[in-house]
């Protein structure tokens, strides 16, 4: 497990192919409803869901996520406490 991980914000997944990265998922208009991280192998994975019952990790004021992060894809060793830089609380 790798301590401390600074993970860039990204505008969408089309925006950059970056790893590891996050960005918010909307639709055309809308607020943003949830938040994704990609892993350093490319997958995509849902961190937290915003709004409503806020399913998912926690991300404080300083965008420090915990629980650690794993990813859910089968053989990916991906798994790093983080922050998302450029965090701004929703």
């Amino acid at each position: 497990m790798t301590d401390n991980v600074q993970i860039p914000k990204v505008e969408s997944r089309r925006a950059s192919d970056a790893s590891p990265a996050w960005w918010f998922l909307r639709f055309e208009g809308d607020a943003p409803f949830a938040v994704i991280v990609r892993c350093h192998d490319g997958h995509d994975a849902t961190l937290r869901r915003l709004g409503g019952g806020g399913e998912g990790h926690a991300i404080a004021d300083d965008g420090t996520v915990t629980p650690s992060i794993v990813c859910p894809h089968e053989g990916c060793d991906w798994h790093v406490f983080g922050a998302l830089e450029d965090w701004v609380p929703t």
